[in-house]
């Protein structure tokens, strides 16, 4: 089909579901070299907290899909109040398009028809880490704000830390039966970002195929939650091992420590020579990891792109308020 024929509107862009489901991983494997199957596929687009397909997808006359923009719709909060937010990812386009101008038509009109689809109402911002030179187009075209560049902490796993040995720190295979208590305390103080409760924690991680993950629990001699992180087995760069949730009450520094302990004996364990994470610059946590516990910056080529739909979250509120750890990219 040629680029011609394509801007004439031969393809048709509407919402895909589980019918399309062949077409899109069809197109996910082409599009991105991937070796996801309907497993990868459905983890993410049908059996996600919500249970709900939300995806826009270009099509031929044929059935044959040539590019999309996929959502996963989660529970958030902003500000304390519950609604919903979409986070943005998979944006694909056919590789025999990409070199063309027919390519750039075909990315804006399936990521337009995305935002107007599945943005607004309870889904009050669409977000995600794009890839920068999606993340040019769709801010110049699509309405989407540049929020903040996405930075790591990194330290040695040899470096020392100040463990506290009050605390009994676990490793599991799951989140802890106990952790949404917890894990409901914790978002009181932290007021803007997608909801982590157990359900999330699980399907994110325990249940997810694209790799492995394991839970580490700091506890109090009373056996209360104090910290909760996960970290992923496969390495995200060369010889680091990624905490991509780390939920901490802030000022706990015995707690941080113990978890950083527990964290880099784990590093240890499978050879890694340094500790990741990442959090909002904006964050107390992005200073405290810094300024007590030995972590410095590295930033990366990705930034926090969103498209608000409400009056009252604007850039800077985000900026200053919205959480997000390491497994809010879509990659991690």
């Amino acid at each position: 089909m040629t680029s011609t024929r394509l801007l004439s509107g031969d393809l048709h862009v509407r919402p895909a579901g589980a019918a399309d489901a062949e077409q899109l991983l069809r197109l996910h494997r082409e599009g991105f070299d991937s070796a996801w199957t309907m497993r990868h596929w459905r983890w993410r687009y049908v059996d996600n907290p919500l249970r709900s397909t939300e995806v826009i997808g270009a099509f031929t006359a044929d059935g044959r899909c040539l590019a999309s923009f996929c959502g996963v719709p989660l529970p958030c909060r902003y500000d304390g109040a519950t609604a919903l937010v979409q986070r943005a990812g998979d944006v694909i386009v056919h590789p025999q398009l990409r070199t063309s101008v027919a390519g750039s038509q075909v990315l804006l009109r399936v990521a337009n028809q995305f935002c107007s689809t599945f943005g607004g109402g309870d889904r009050r911002i669409v977000f995600g880490f794009p890839e920068p030179g999606l993340q040019r187009t769709i801010v110049r075209h699509c309405r989407f704000e540049v929020i903040a560049g996405v930075a790591l902490l990194q330290r040695a796993v040899d470096a020392p830390v100040a463990a506290c040995a009050r605390l009994r720190v676990a490793t599991d295979a799951d989140v802890p039966a106990d952790a949404d208590g917890f894990l409901q305390a914790w978002g009181r103080e932290v007021a803007t970002g997608i909801v982590r409760d157990r359900r999330y924690l699980q399907w994110r991680y325990r249940d997810n195929p694209h790799g492995a993950y394991s839970f580490v629990s700091a506890r109090s001699s009373s056996g209360a939650l104090r910290g909760l992180g996960v970290l992923r087995h496969e390495p995200l760069a060369p010889g680091s091992l990624a905490a991509v949730e780390w939920i901490v009450p802030r000022g706990d520094r015995e707690a941080t420590g113990a978890m950083v302990a527990a964290a880099s004996e784990r590093a240890r364990a499978l050879d890694r020579t340094d500790l990741v994470c990442s959090f909002a610059p904006s964050s107390p946590e992005f200073i405290e990891l810094q300024r007590d516990h030995g972590f410095h910056v590295r930033m990366t080529p990705y930034q926090f792109v969103c498209r608000p739909y409400h009056a009252g979250i604007t850039r800077r509120f985000l900026f200053e308020n919205w959480f997000h750890g390491f497994g809010d990219l879509d990659f991690t």
